[in-house]
């Protein structure tokens, strides 16, 4: 995160702080659309994020997967289910995440 301070090297902050946003909100989205057990379905998150395509929730997840943030789970029925799970690592991420939210409530 040094980066993000280094005033020489703005293309690679503006990427970083892009990288972190996003990183942000999909560990956020997908940790409120995950069920009481902590399973999210394609289908169900789908429906749930407002105004979301296809390919740009298919892209997110495969991105986040390659993060180490959620794991995807295949299981062999048909039709055929995936599900998708947070990480421990991401996990860590959220009580952070709602800090930051209760932050830009309370002064933005």
């Amino acid at each position: 995160f040094v980066l993000l301070y280094d005033k020489n090297s703005q293309s690679v902050n503006t990427h970083c702080r892009d990288k972190m946003k996003d990183v942000m909100q999909s560990v956020y989205e997908m940790a409120d659309k995950l069920d009481a057990k902590g399973i999210g379905r394609f289908g169900e998150m789908k429906r749930t994020i407002y105004g979301i395509t296809n390919t740009m929730l298919a892209s997110s997840l495969k991105e986040m997967e390659s993060d180490g943030l959620i794991e995807r789970h295949l299981y062999d029925e048909m039709p055929v289910r995936v599900e998708y799970t947070l990480t421990e690592k991401a996990k860590t991420l959220i009580p952070i995440l709602l800090e930051l939210k209760q932050w830009g409530e309370a002064n933005l």
